[in-house]
C-alpha cells in the first residue's frame, strides 16, 4: 500500500490531523476469546483550533451542552491511490485520562463507538426495575404487558384422614344420587303404568303420582345444590389453589435492555420456537392475592412483577447478558446497531481474512488449557423441595471427565484443572399426574358433572381437577432462586425436561470445549507469539469485527493481539491455529452425580 493521506472528522467536521498521528500505535486485544477487540491507542495530541474545539465541547457542559460524559464522535478516513476508506468510527475518550497541557494542547485516546468494552460498562449501569420505572415512550421501558402469567400449584401430600373422608363422602354421595334416580324412574314407571293398564285413570291417583314425581325432582335439585356446595368446599379445603406468578420471557428481557442502549438484540438460539417460550421467574416471597399483590416477609404489600430484582443474581442487564452468554457458551459481537450473542465458535466461519504466509519457527501447544473435569449445574432452590426431589430426573447437573485412553504410569498424568459452570437459575418441576386426593375428587365430580348436564350448567368440576396437570409445581409460595421455565401457553411445556437441562446445554454448546479431537477438533491449538506480518490499515478494519482467520492451507485460526502503526504496513501479532497434537484422550460422562 502506498503512502496514505489521512483525514480526521470531529463531530462530523473536517479538522486538522493530530500532531503525532504517524507515531501512533493501535492495538487490538481479543481477551477471553472475544471475536471483537478492545481497541487501545496511544494518545493523540491536538493543538491550535482542534485543541479549542475539544475544550469548548467539555466546557459547554456548564451552559447546556452535553459536556464531558458524551464525547464528540471521531471519524478517520484514509485515501490511497484514489481510494477512500473509513478506518475508524468512534469517540474521543474524554472520560479516561484526557490530559490538558497548559492552554494550547490536549492529549486524548480514542475509544470505539459502541465497542465491547463500552457496551459492557454501560450494561452495569441499570437494572430491570429501572427499565420498568422509565417514563412512557422511553426506549427499553418494560411494560406490564411484557409480563406473562405462570400458573402454579403447591405440592401436596394427602394424609390418610383426608383420603378416608373423601372415600366415605364419595360412597355416600354416589349412593344417594343412585337412589334418587332409581326412585324417580320408579315413580315415572308407576304413573305411566297406571295410565296404560287402567284407563281412564282415576283423577286423584294421577295427581298424586305427579306430585310424587315433582317431589322427587325438587329433592334432586335440592340435593344437587348441596352436592355442588360440598364439592366446592372439598376442592377449596383439600386442594391447594391455582395461583399466578408474573414472569418475563428471556428473549424479551434481552431485547428490552438492548433497546435502552440504542440497539437491537439477536441470537439464533431463539430461532427454535421452544426456546422462545423460555421465561425467567424471579424470586418470589409469597402467594399473590386476586389483585396480583404480594405480601412480603416484612408485611409490605407490593404489586407482583415479572422482572428480576436485586434479590437474585440477574439484577442488572449486565447480569442477564453474562447469564445468557454462560447458558450457550457464547460470545458477544456488536455490529452496527445489533448486539449478537452466539456460541463462541459461531463466527469462525464468517471471517474473510487469510493469514499471509510467514515463517513460523517457535510455537507452544495450548495443552495447559485442558480442563480434566468439567461440570455444569443449575442452582438448587432450597425453599422449593421439588428442585431437590427432581434433581436427577431434571438433569440439574452434568459432569464430563477427560482422561487418557492409554496410561503408562497414572502418577505422571498431567491432566488437571476444574471447569465449573454455575448457572444462577433453578429448573422447574411440572405437575405430571394427579394425587390420590385429586383422583378421588375427579371420580367424585364426574357423576356430579353428568347430573349438572341435566340443568345445562357449563361449570364442570372434573375439568378443574384435570386442569391442574401441566402447571408449575412448587413446594411453597417462597422461592430462593430465579427459575428458567420452558412454557407453552399457560403451562410448563410437556417436553420441558428435554428443552432445558445441563446435559442438553453440554451436547449443544459446551462439547466444543473438550480436548478430544475425534471426530472434530475444537480445542487443540498451536500458539504463536510476537510474529510480524504484513498488515494494512484495511486489515485493522476487517479484524476489528472478527478475530478469526484461515491459513493458506485452510486451517482455522484466531488472533489474540494485533499491534502496530497503520502507516507502517506491518503488525506484531499473537495468534493460534488449530492443530491436533494428541489423540490419546477420551471423555467419560458421569451419570450418577
Amino acid at each position: 500500500m502506498s503512502r496514505i493521506k489521512l483525514n480526521m472528522y470531529l463531530d462530523n467536521q473536517l479538522i486538522g490531523v493530530a500532531n503525532n498521528w504517524q507515531r501512533i500505535n493501535i492495538a487490538l486485544i481479543f481477551e477471553d476469546e472475544n471475536v471483537q477487540p478492545a481497541i487501545e491507542t496511544d494518545e493523540l495530541e491536538f493543538v491550535l483550533d482542534e485543541n479549542k474545539i475539544i475544550r469548548k465541547w467539555v466546557t459547554d457542559g456548564l451552559i447546556g451542552g452535553v459536556g464531558i460524559f458524551e464525547p464528540p464522535e471521531m471519524r478517520i478516513e484514509i485515501a490511497s491511490e484514489g481510494n477512500r476508506l473509513t478506518v475508524f468510527e468512534g469517540l474521543l475518550d474524554t472520560v479516561r485520562d484526557m490530559v490538558f497541557v497548559d492552554c494550547d494542547k490536549i492529549r486524548v485516546k480514542l475509544t470505539k463507538k459502541g465497542g465491547i468494552v463500552n457496551l459492557t460498562e454501560r450494561t452495569r449501569a441499570f437494572s430491570f426495575a429501572y427499565l420498568h420505572d422509565l417514563p412512557a415512550g422511553t426506549p427499553g421501558r418494560i411494560l406490564d404487558s411484557d409480563f406473562v402469567n405462570v400458573p402454579y400449584i403447591l405440592a401436596h401430600i394427602p394424609d390418610r384422614t383426608e383420603i378416608l373422608i373423601l372415600s366415605i363422602t364419595l360412597f355416600m354421595m354416589l349412593k344417594e344420587i343412585f337412589e334418587i334416580i332409581k326412585t324417580l324412574l320408579k315413580d315415572i314407571g308407576i304413573i305411566t303404568g297406571d295410565a296404560v293398564d287402567f284407563p281412564p285413570n282415576p283423577e286423584g291417583a294421577t295427581v298424586a303420582s305427579i306430585l310424587l314425581i315433582v317431589a322427587d325432582v325438587v329433592y334432586i335439585i335440592v340435593i344437587t345444590i348441596a352436592i355442588v356446595i360440598l364439592i366446592k368446599s372439598l376442592i377449596r379445603n383439600l386442594l391447594s389453589p391455582i395461583s399466578n406468578f408474573k414472569a418475563m420471557k428471556l428473549q424479551k428481557l434481552l431485547e428490552r435492555g438492548a433497546e435502552h442502549l440504542g440497539y437491537t438484540f439477536e441470537s439464533t438460539f431463539f430461532d427454535n420456537v421452544k426456546n422462545r417460550g423460555l421465561v425467567i421467574l424471579p424470586i418470589k416471597e409469597n402467594r399473590p392475592d386476586k389483585k396480583g399483590n404480594i405480601i412480603q416477609l416484612d408485611g409490605t404489600e407490593v404489586k407482583d412483577t415479572g422482572f428480576p430484582t436485586n434479590k437474585g443474581q440477574l439484577y442488572t442487564y449486565y447480569d442477564m447478558l453474562q447469564f445468557f452468554k454462560k447458558l450457550i457458551n457464547g460470545k458477544i459481537r456488536l455490529i452496527g446497531n445489533v448486539i449478537t450473542i452466539e456460541r463462541k465458535d459461531f463466527f469462525s466461519n464468517q471471517s474473510s481474512y487469510v493469514l499471509p504466509d510467514v515463517f513460523l519457527k517457535e510455537f507452544v501447544f495450548n495443552a495447559n488449557e485442558i480442563k480434566g473435569n468439567f461440570t455444569l449445574q443449575f442452582a438448587v432452590d432450597v425453599k422449593d423441595d421439588t428442585t431437590l426431589t427432581n434433581y436427577e430426573v431434571n438433569k440439574t447437573n452434568f459432569q464430563r471427565v477427560t482422561e487418557p485412553k492409554v496410561i503408562k504410569d497414572r502418577r505422571n498424568v498431567m491432566i488437571k484443572q476444574l471447569d465449573q459452570i454455575n448457572l444462577p437459575v433453578a429448573l422447574p418441576t411440572r405437575k405430571e399426574k394427579l394425587t390420590i386426593v385429586e383422583i378421588i375428587l375427579f371420580a367424585l365430580t364426574e357423576p356430579v358433572d353428568r347430573l349438572l348436564d341435566l340443568f345445562k350448567k357449563k361449570e364442570r368440576f372434573s375439568d378443574k381437577i384435570l386442569a391442574r396437570k401441566g402447571l408449575l409445581h412448587l413446594a411453597n409460595d417462597f422461592t430462593s432462586q430465579p427459575k428458567l421455565i420452558p412454557m407453552q401457553g399457560l403451562r410448563v411445556h410437556p417436553a420441558y425436561r428435554s428443552i432445558m437441562n445441563a446435559e442438553i446445554l453440554h451436547d449443544n454448546f459446551y462439547f466444543i470445549n473438550s480436548f478430544v479431537a475425534e471426530p472434530v477438533n475444537h480445542s487443540q491449538f498451536k500458539i504463536y507469539k510476537n510474529i510480524r506480518i504484513q498488515f494494512c490499515f484495511e486489515d485493522y478494519v476487517t479484524l476489528s469485527e472478527n478475530s478469526w482467520f484461515t491459513t493458506s492451507d485452510g486451517r482455522r485460526g484466531r488472533f489474540e493481539r494485533i499491534e502496530g502503526n497503520p502507516d507502517g504496513n506491518f503488525a506484531d501479532v499473537d495468534f493460534r491455529i488449530e492443530e491436533i497434537y494428541t489423540k490419546n484422550l477420551k471423555d467419560r460422562i458421569i451419570k450418577k452425580l
